[in-house]
């Protein structure tokens, strides 16, 4: 969990999000661009991979939903533990390019994942709230007792530990994310939402069923009735987001992999993001289009040519909107 030193977010906080955001975009720009024979890696397919998602996950949605739990009134971290968790999630990120999951990388997520529980910890008082975030710090808590069984399984058994992956970003995006994000803009999600993520989650990694398709669609109704006040940019792509959930209920035995990572880049880089920066503006629209455009683009990369130049040409216009929205002096000062 990422603190703010006062009730906004310091400029020190905005340059690290920003920088987390440009190494994130810029390996998942990197890894499209192979696809297309335009750019060749300079290492493992797998490991950029890894670096890529927690690059994305440590060090920009984290700290952004931990924003938003600060403004709301609950506990973070402090400064030491803050520049402690920066640090590890760098060192992570570096380690998952170069080896995967090796010694160094496991001990640095190690660190993150301790951090992640005393930032729970210290915001225990949120199961008094009535809204979404109470169930957050729990969330946080369940997500993290996934990490050992993925260590575990990774080389062993695969598929499981892909499933299981799954299952951890579902608890984390639709527990702790979600709820964050429409806190962020002033939006009061039902308390609910927080059992619903849980199910929804479960859904997305090893045990797909009928009734779990219902809660995935159940949960996007959820959001979307949240987000009905919000400025129109953002409460259409949450309504976007809602829409594509009650599409589970035509996927209830498991959601193809292209419709898995479609759903997954329009989530974190469209509603999510420009909910958890507050976007406004032309720049929030960029943010929005270009995500909406790379998630059609990996939707259809079975079937149109160079769809994955496509999507790196919007992750590269996505980071150029990105940077504008995080670096701006009202991002720093509000």
């Amino acid at each position: 969990m990422i603190p703010t030193i006062d009730a906004h977010p310091s400029r020190r906080l905005a340059f690290w999000l920003a920088t987390f955001a440009l190494v994130t975009a810029t390996i998942g720009i990197w890894m499209r661009a192979s696809f297309e024979g335009w750019a060749p890696l300079a290492g493992t397919l797998p490991h950029f991979r890894h670096a890529h998602s927690h690059a994305g996950v440590y060090g920009l949605f984290f700290p952004l939903a931990a924003l938003a739990w600060h403004e709301a009134g609950l506990p973070t971290v402090g400064v030491r533990t803050a520049a402690l968790y920066l640090f590890a999630s760098a060192v992570a990120v570096a380690t998952f390019a170069v080896a995967g999951y090796a010694l160094p990388s496991i001990v640095a997520s190690s660190v993150v994942g301790a951090v992640w529980l005393f930032g729970a910890w210290r915001a225990r008082g949120a199961w008094s709230r009535d809204d979404a975030l109470r169930f957050g710090p729990l969330a946080v808590v369940i997500a993290t007792a996934f990490v050992p069984p993925i260590a575990l399984t990774t080389r062993r058994a695969p598929l499981l530990a892909q499933e299981l992956v799954h299952t951890f970003l579902g608890v984390l995006m639709l527990g702790v994310f979600v709820p964050a994000a429409l806190r962020r803009l002033d939006a009061k999600p039902s308390p609910l939402l927080g059992p619903l993520a849980l199910g929804a989650a479960i859904q997305l990694g090893p045990l797909p069923t009928w009734p779990g398709a219902a809660i995935v669609a159940a949960y996007g109704l959820g959001v979307a009735h949240a987000a009905r006040e919000l400025p129109r940019l953002p409460r259409a792509l949450w309504w976007l987001f809602a829409l594509g959930s009650v599409g589970a209920l035509l996927r209830p035995h498991g959601v193809p992999h292209d419709e898995a990572i479609a759903g997954l880049h329009f989530l974190l880089l469209g509603p999510l993001f420009v909910s958890l920066s507050r976007g406004q503006g032309l720049a929030a629209w960029v943010v929005s289009s270009a995500a909406a455009t790379m998630a059609t683009a990996l939707l259809l990369r079975a079937h149109v040519p160079h769809a994955d130049g496509v999507a790196a040409v919007a992750g590269g216009v996505w980071l150029v909107a990105a940077l504008v929205l995080l670096l701006r002096p009202s991002f720093s000062a509000r």
